[in-house]
């Protein structure tokens, strides 16, 4: 049980820069987008400019800012089931040890 609670201790330290880290790369993306946004005459390019033409040149811009994102993202939540599950684990292991006392 010391080992789960050590790990539990260590994946809520990681989740903790995970979040942050998580938070500034989505407003550094955000302010990327923007300046394309701003700077980029859509009509000219693709004879558009609508939401549609927009998301698409941006992902074609972004495309790996958005997989980054996409993939802390999927760390996020993977170390918040992996920290309920711990949480759960434990608490039965300490059922357990005690209904054998």
């Amino acid at each position: 049980m010391i080992e789960e609670l050590k790990e539990w201790e260590n994946i809520i330290k990681q989740l903790q820069i995970k979040e942050t880290e998580y938070y500034q790369l989505k407003e550094a993306l955000f302010d990327k987008e923007q300046k394309i946004i701003e700077e980029t005459d859509f009509k000219e390019l693709y004879g558009k400019n609508n939401s549609d033409i927009r998301k698409q040149h941006l992902k074609k811009e972004l495309g790996e800012d958005y997989t980054s994102l996409k993939s802390l993202e999927l760390c996020i939540e993977h170390d918040k089931r992996r920290i309920s599950y711990l949480r759960e684990r434990i608490k039965c292991e300490r059922l357990i040890h005690r209904s054998l006392l």
